[in-house]
Order: C-alpha cells, then sequence, then structure tokens
C-alpha cells in the first residue's frame, strides 16, 4: 500500500497556529535540523513522517535517534553569577 501526501500543502498551511513570529522561526529551525540529520542518513525527512504515522519501528528508533541528537546539540554552557560558574543552558 503507498500512501502518498501534499506536504507542499502543510508547508504552506501548517496544523498548528503559530501564535508568535518566535514559534513560527523555532519550527523552521527544527524542520531544518531534521532535514539535515535526514540528509546524514540518507532517507527522506518528509516519508519517514508518514511512516511514524503508520507506526514503523524504524522510523520510531530515526526520530528517537534525531531528538537526542537535537536535545543534546541545543545544550550550551553560559557563564552565571553564582558559586556554580557555568551551567548548561
Amino acid at each position: 500500500m503507498e500512501i502518498k501526501f501534499n506536504f507542499a500543502h502543510y508547508k504552506e498551511h501548517p496544523t498548528s497556529d503559530p501564535t508568535s513570529e518566535k514559534n513560527l522561526k523555532l519550527q523552521q529551525r527544527v524542520w531544518e535540523a531534521w532535514e539535515q540529520f535526514a540528509i546524514g542518513m540518507r532517507f527522506d525527512p518528509e516519508e519517514h513522517w508518514v511512516d511514524l504515522l503508520l507506526g514503523k519501528q524504524v522510523t520510531e528508533d530515526l526520530c528517537r535517534a534525531f531528538l537526542k541528537q537535537y536535545v543534546e546539540g541545543s545544550s550550551k554552557e553560559r557563564i552565571v553569577l553564582g558559586p556554580q560558574e557555568k551551567e548548561d543552558m
């Protein structure tokens, strides 16, 4: 069974209504990170969203790997005033 979705429509009309420019930029940044991850892992980023909805285990594993990498890569040390001098943000 082959399922085709019109992703262009959803890119132009997102299903969630962003409440601010900040949220829209965050969504774009996460999507671009997902696309870069997909290029590195050699898979179609849009196709795997469909596979995730269908409950395919390999896609769930890819999503977990992406989220782990995204969260770990987004942590930054910042200098703070206090006894700890630095903390992860």
